[in-house]
């Protein structure tokens, strides 16, 4: 299910409705069920949406731990590969959460409201391509943190370096073309507007 819809973060919703009809237990019965998981750290719960639909996620790792458990059989290491972030949004094991919380509430408050999961999706897979880099993604969190990007880059680049490129619109393209071809004034005045030309020619086909 996450897999289909990254956005969800692994949460879906069902109705007392569907819980009747797919799994044949009555109210007090899911209630009942859903305190007992939730305690055993097996299941996540939340009432959210328009109409306050019940929410739930399945914390798999947790229960393929107890389910190693109950077989009396040693629990793989490579079993815990999420841990929560302040929003209780899953990430990798491997992320240094301190800096990832901080990052994310760097941008909560600079956006005014919490990062969507698609937007947490997209900064992980960042960090973990430069992580694949052997980078240390824990100088370029504090980075991004303390200057207050969006993302996370190489180190010794800004992100600023993208917005250098004055937009050129087809009136200054005309503009430039006309005085181009102006045979009235001096040599270095009709000079001076073919190398400006030139130079918005060359932002065009650089983009």
């Amino acid at each position: 299910m996450e897999s289909k819809a990254p956005h969800r973060d692994g949460w879906f919703w069902k109705t007392g409705k569907d819980l009747a009809s797919e799994i044949g237990v009555t109210r007090r019965g899911y209630e009942v069920a859903r305190t007992y998981l939730t305690k055993l750290g097996v299941l996540d719960f939340k009432k959210g949406g328009i109409f306050n639909k019940m929410h739930f996620r399945v914390n798999a790792e947790k229960l393929l731990k107890l389910v190693y458990q109950v077989k009396g059989l040693p629990i793989p290491q490579d079993i815990n590969e999420y841990q929560l972030d302040s929003d209780g949004f899953r990430v990798p094991n491997w992320m240094p959460i301190k800096l990832w919380n901080q990052f994310i509430g760097m941008r909560q408050r600079k956006k005014g409201r919490a990062m969507l999961n698609i937007d947490k999706k997209k900064r992980i897979n960042e960090l973990k391509a430069l992580r694949d880099q052997k980078l240390d993604i824990h100088l370029i969190m504090e980075e991004s943190a303390i200057k207050g990007w969006a993302a996370f880059y190489k180190p010794n680049f800004s992100p600023a370096a993208k917005s250098l490129t004055v937009p050129v619109t087809q009136e200054q393209i005309n503009a430039e073309i006309k005085a181009a071809r102006e045979p009235k004034g001096t040599r270095s005045t009709k000079e001076t507007a073919q190398e400006n030309l030139k130079n918005i020619l060359s932002n065009i086909l650089k983009k």
